[in-house]
């Protein structure tokens, strides 16, 4: 009887734990960057499950991994042990039966059930288990990084964009389904046509003048009369700390002829031309700026307002409407 107990005691904690990892597994393998940034967005979160959500996306295939590498382990050493009490307490039919009850238990329980409620409740599960994501990930690490060396090797993680026929695709689909209305869908189609629009085809400031951080302003005076486009380049020992309008240079001449460069100088973000201007738009916003400076191949090219790129997309909506 003992042993019985003891056999139906193990063959419960295997499926459980099973089933457990394999729902950790599953949101791994869901949580990519769109769906992630959605539920941040709208769900209000304590800093440490933001910083365990962040740490599981940033390093999904790991994460994954680490599911995977506990399931293989867990369904090892329990079917040894479940095998071995089987074998001592059943014979025959009776260990037919218990072997036909076993595999449809692990099908249901600990494979297919798991997964099906980890897509079915994927935020749910992410929010409140991204901890123990992160814990099963540091328990297999060594065996994690000899799996995911693979990865790199073959040059699969690289992170892959949405294609623009995937997201008109998307946008036909929820506008059928009803989903998304007429005004939805404009805010697509113009999501789209700006999609196409790179910061190299809007003409930024050209001229740039370099100037030190501790340079006074009216120093400046010679080099700000009749320049209204051009902007300093304002650095330090560190680098670039930002720039400054040849017209805020002037009035900051005027309020105060003893300030310097740095006392004036706004936060820039440093982009390639070749990035979309919505792309350019998100790193104003992630940057908290208001300026970019433009490069092609990591040489400046120009400066770029937050102004001009909205212009831009005004002009954008604007044939729209009259097309």
């Amino acid at each position: 009887m003992t042993e019985l107990v003891l056999l139906l005691g193990c063959s419960l904690a295997s499926i459980l734990l099973s089933g457990l990892v394999s729902c950790l597994e599953t949101v791994a393998m869901l949580a990519d960057e769109f769906k992630v940034r959605s539920l941040v967005q709208k769900t209000p979160l304590s800093p440490f499950k933001l910083r365990m959500i962040k740490a599981v996306t940033d390093r999904r295939d790991q994460h994954m991994a680490g599911a995977m590498i506990l399931q293989v382990v867990i369904g090892v050493v329990s079917n040894s042990t479940i095998g071995i009490l089987a074998f001592n307490l059943f014979a025959g039919y009776a260990m037919a039966i218990y072997m036909g009850l076993s595999i449809y238990a692990n099908i249901v329980f600990a494979r297919s059930l798991p997964k099906v409620l980890a897509r079915a409740y994927f935020e749910t599960v992410l929010v409140n288990l991204a901890w123990l994501m992160r814990l099963v990930f540091f328990i297999t690490y060594p065996a994690v990084m000899a799996t995911t060396v693979w990865i790199k090797l073959l040059k699969l993680d690289r992170k892959r964009a949405l294609r623009m026929s995937e997201l008109k695709n998307i946008v036909s689909f929820y506008q059928e389904k009803g989903v998304i209305g007429h005004f939805e869908e404009n805010i697509f189609q113009n999501a789209l046509l700006l999609q196409q629009v790179l910061v190299k085809d809007i003409k930024p400031s050209r001229g740039m003048v370099s100037v030190d951080s501790t340079t006074l302003l009216s120093d400046l005076e010679p080099q700000i009369a009749g320049r209204h486009d051009t902007y300093f380049v304002i650095h330090d020992q560190e680098g670039i700390m930002g720039v400054v309008s040849a017209r805020d240079a002037a009035m900051g001449v005027m309020s105060n002829r003893q300030a310097t460069a740095q006392d004036v100088a706004r936060p820039v973000a440093l982009v390639d031309e070749e990035i979309t201007i919505i792309d350019a738009l998100v790193t104003l916003r992630e940057g908290k700026c208001s300026r970019l400076l433009v490069t092609r191949n990591g040489m400046p090219l120009g400066v770029l307002s937050a102004k001009t790129i909205y212009k831009r997309i005004f002009q954008a909506e604007q044939a729209k409407a009259a097309a």
